[in-house]
């Protein structure tokens, strides 16, 4: 098991600048970030430039935007239980 915590974004579009805000405040540089649903429509640049693994599903590739695709890791659904069960703590922001 890993000693990192994972973290899943999963917030409303109108929720976003809050889940962002409370991103900061607490996660590690290397601690691995998966963003879902409407989370990928305003994923800010700081994201990308603060945490080195950052992951979406396949099923949300259509809401990234064009300039932050190449930073995201794409993951099968199969590929992210399989991430998820290296962790023994995980966060959800909503």
């Amino acid at each position: 098991m890993n000693k990192k915590t994972l973290i899943i974004i999963q917030a409303p579009y109108s929720n976003l600048a809050k889940v962002w805000s409370e991103l900061y405040q607490f996660a590690l540089v290397d601690d691995p970030i998966v963003i879902m649903g409407e989370a990928l429509l305003t994923v800010p640049d700081e994201i990308f430039n603060n945490y080195r693994s950052i992951y979406c599903l396949d099923s949300d590739v259509n809401l990234l935007n064009q300039t932050n695709h190449t930073q995201i890791k794409i993951l099968q659904y199969s590929d992210f239980a399989d991430l998820i069960l290296e962790f023994n703590h995980c966060i959800t922001l909503k």
